[in-house]
C-alpha cells in the first residue's frame, strides 16, 4: 500500500530501515505517556531505542514541512 513511500525511505529497498527503528516508535508512544513498562527499562535499552530515532527521523521526515 505504502510502496512509493517505502522504496523512497529504503533506497528501493537497498538500504532498509532495521526493525530497532520501528521498536523505538512502538516504545516512543509508550514513553510520552510515562507507562511503566517503558520506566523499567535499562539505561542502555533507552539509549538504543533514542540512537535509532535519531538515526532515521531525518530520514523519514525530510518532507514535512515543519522540519
Amino acid at each position: 500500500m505504502l510502496i512509493s513511500d517505502y522504496n523512497y525511505l529504503t533506497n528501493s529497498g537497498t538500504d532498509p530501515i532495521d526493525d530497532d527503528f520501528y521498536e523505538a516508535l512502538a516504545w516512543q508512544g509508550l514513553q510520552d505517556q510515562k507507562v511503566e513498562a517503558y520506566t523499567e527499562l535499562s539505561e542502555a535499552k533507552k539509549q538504543a531505542l533514542k540512537t535509532s530515532l535519531e538515526k532515521y527521523y531525518p530520514k523519514t521526515t525530510a518532507n514535512c514541512p515543519n522540519n
